[in-house]
């Protein structure tokens, strides 16, 4: 039996919010638009402020993994060894 076999990812992936809550996060955590896109995986910060500005929105696989790497997705932890 695996260890991992038990377990389940529900609630893992999240929708992004509205822009605006994007941006108010970034501006709370004290982030630049380049630290949040590299954060979220993305190569540099031109298509973060398009989701700030509303112009395109996150997919769920790419706001999840800036919740975790931030340290704010609600139910999971990234844990460091």
């Amino acid at each position: 039996m695996s260890k991992f076999e038990n377990m389940t990812f529900e609630n893992f992936l999240i929708s992004a919010p509205e822009a605006n809550l994007i941006k108010d996060l970034r501006l709370d955590l004290g982030l630049t638009t380049a630290q949040a896109a590299k954060l979220a995986g993305l190569n540099d910060g031109a298509l973060w402020r398009k989701y700030e500005s509303g112009d395109r929105k996150p997919n769920q696989q790419t706001w999840t993994v800036f919740l975790m790497a931030s340290g704010q997705h609600p139910n999971f932890k990234l844990n460091t060894k």
